[in-house]
């Protein structure tokens, strides 16, 4: 509780002491105006830096003397009275000046009060270091504009170049900067003619400029004046050269950059201040500093990135460490992250679709490795269901010859007894008749056994049917099947029969096996259009009709094929099944309950006199038997 009592008793004493605490002063001269961008960003670097460095309040004046535009020895001497009479009763704890000439005239107003103050220099001409004494208290920065740099620095990025003409004003900064140009260039080696253009009208100046031949490369300084007196500024004299010049322009200060020079080994401004100032600092802080503490600031390479591209100049020809500004964001710079991301979706869509492809590309070979074989093996089939009914083939084509030999015979015999014309006729047309259909035989069982696929046509139902009942006739006959359109099912009703019963080929449909009431077998066969859409019916054992319907469309569905086998005969039948979906048409046996077996056959219709882009159906044996042989052997 004392301590808190005393802290509060002694907090406002300590307050009253603080701000009894006398700012410090800091004067800086600058020997232009502050509408050098030089100028400018020394000051800026010094303000910054003695405000953040600073623990104790600074009182800064500034003083802008402007004596390149003004260097008349009257007004010299009339700033430095105003300076002695304005500084009198406020004594400054130092001075920082900018440039020789502000040094100069710091030198020359040292009487009065403002003698033995500390000075801190920056951008001063080295040539002027020398004359200070050892033990003054002058420190600084020097700048020293590094002309034999800049040329080798040409050299460098155009090796071709014969000439450098050298560029200044007749200001006082000019002036001095054409002498240190001078100095150092004196005798410089390499082959390289080294020319002033100095002291120039402007209008000459831009003449002069704009007929350098090639080969040549301007070195800027810096035009405060030009030898007509009249006052730049030196980015505005740059901006002029830059438009006429046919040649390459190197610059000395970094305000150049943007306006027209490629580049240089600039002088850094901002450092001098800020060094400067750090100087200041410790001077204020209490420290004597002199001319052993002087720093010499380092030059660093600046570039243009447009003009580098402008000249086409290489960016890995340029010194170690060299800066390029106002360099344009690439699409990359700009849109790195979007690329980057669009990039991997490509990749990975491509990815995907190059799978996609390979498995397209397998499941192609699969599946015609899966048609070859499919092929392979109904080729197989037909050339066992040749084997199987070789019997039934030679029969059918031993029937005809003998066909063709009789009537042969008959025709002779007719020739030798002067028979009538009518029968002969009618002998021949049988011969001709049945070589044609034994022709037809052999072509179908070629057809059948050849191993590519064949041709698509359009199939008449009923010549189809025929054609199977004539070549199954004494197998038919032998089961004493009987063969029936049903009734309303002919030609008058409007669709054609598909079975009509060949004449003389088939039993009596109602014949009964002895010892039992039912009937031995019966076939029928129908087929109907129904507006588009196609019913069929067929009966079962009892007699009863069943009627299905098809999808619309023509299309022509042979329905019901049943065969019904008598009491004794075995049940152990052998179904033929074609079964193609893909075809548009199947057939389909099923096997009776009790008896018989049930057939039911969709084939697709012609349209247009074209067939259907069906494959052709492929027969598979299924049941107890393996053969059709097998099966009349049973039954």
């Amino acid at each position: 509780m004392i301590v808190g009592l005393l802290l509060l008793l002694f907090l406002p004493a300590v307050a009253l002491a603080d701000e009894t605490v006398a700012p410090k002063t800091v004067l800086v001269l600058y020997e232009e105006t502050r509408a050098l961008a030089a100028v400018a960003e020394t000051d800026d670097a010094i303000r910054s830096t003695l405000q953040a460095g600073s623990t104790l309040p600074i009182r800064l004046y500034t003083e802008y003397l402007g004596l390149s535009w003004f260097p008349e020895e009257a007004r010299e001497l009339a700033l430095r009275d105003l300076l002695q009479k304005t500084y009198a009763t406020r004594r400054p704890d130092v001075v920082i000046v900018w440039g020789s000439g502000g040094l100069q005239l710091r030198a020359r107003a040292s009487c009065g009060d403002v003698r033995g103050v500390p000075i801190v220099f920056c951008s001063v001409d080295p040539a002027l270091l020398p004359q200070l004494d050892a033990g003054s208290a002058v420190t600084g920065v020097s700048r020293r504009i590094d002309w034999t740099s800049s040329l080798d620095l040409i050299r460098r990025l155009h090796p071709e170049t014969r000439e450098v003409a050298i560029v200044t004003g007749s200001g006082a900064l000019d002036v001095r900067w054409e002498a240190e140009a001078r100095r150092a260039l004196a005798g410089y080696p390499g082959g390289v003619t080294v020319t002033y253009l100095a002291r120039q009208p402007m209008p000459q100046l831009l003449k002069a400029v704009e007929s350098l031949s090639l080969g040549t490369v301007v070195l800027y300084g810096a035009v405060l004046r030009d030898g007509a007196d009249r006052p730049y500024l030196p980015h505005e004299a740059l901006d002029l050269l830059s438009k006429v010049s046919r040649v390459p322009i190197y610059a000395v200060t970094p305000n150049m950059l943007g306006r027209g020079a490629v580049g240089g080994r600039f002088l850094d401004f901002a450092s001098h201040g800020v060094t400067a100032a750090q100087l200041a600092l410790r001077i204020l802080g209490g420290e004597r500093l002199g001319p052993a503490d002087i720093v010499e600031a380092d030059n660093p390479y600046l570039f243009d990135w447009r003009q580098l591209r402008r000249w086409g100049i290489d960016e890995s020809r340029l010194p170690a460490g060299s800066v390029v500004r106002f360099r344009e964001a690439s699409v990359w710079d700009l849109y790195k992250s979007h690329i980057i991301a669009a990039v991997v979706l490509i990749a990975t869509q491509s990815a995907l679709i190059a799978m996609l492809l390979v498995q397209r590309a397998r499941r192609q070979r699969a599946e015609d490795q899966a048609r070859a074989r499919r092929e392979e093996l109904a080729h197989a089939q037909r050339v066992a269901t040749m084997g199987e009914l070789s019997a039934s083939l030679a029969h059918e084509i031993t029937q005809p010859l003998t066909a063709i030999a009789t009537n042969a015979q008959a025709a002779r015999r007719m020739l030798a007894t002067s028979a009538d014309g009518g029968e002969l006729n009618e002998a021949l047309v049988d011969i001709a008749g049945d070589a044609e259909r034994a022709g037809s035989i052999v072509q179908r069982v070629r057809a059948m056994v050849r191993k590519q696929p064949g041709e698509r046509q359009p199939v008449d139902i009923n010549a189809t049917v025929t054609g199977v009942t004539t070549i199954l006739r004494r197998d038919i006959a032998q089961a004493d099947i009987s063969l029936a359109a049903p009734p309303g099912r002919g030609p008058a009703s409007g669709a054609r029969g598909c079975c009509p019963a060949p004449a003389g080929r088939a039993q009596p449909a109602r014949q009964r096996v002895p010892g039992h009431g039912r009937r031995r077998g019966r076939t029928t066969c129908a087929a109907r259009r129904d507006g588009g859409a196609e019913a069929g019916e067929h009966r079962d054992q009892r007699g009863r009709y069943r009627r299905r319907r098809g999808r619309a469309g023509a299309r022509a569905h042979v329905r019901a094929l049943r065969l019904e086998q008598g009491r004794g005969a075995r049940h152990g039948v052998v179904h033929q099944s074609f079964h193609r979906r893909s075809a548009r048409g199947h057939i389909v046996a099923t096997r009776n309950r009790e008896r018989g077996l049930t057939l039911r056959v969709t084939l697709p219709t012609a349209r247009n006199g074209h067939a259907s882009p069906a494959r052709p159906l492929e027969p598979s044996w299924t049941g107890r038997g393996s053969t059709p042989e097998q099966q009349r052997a049973s039954n």
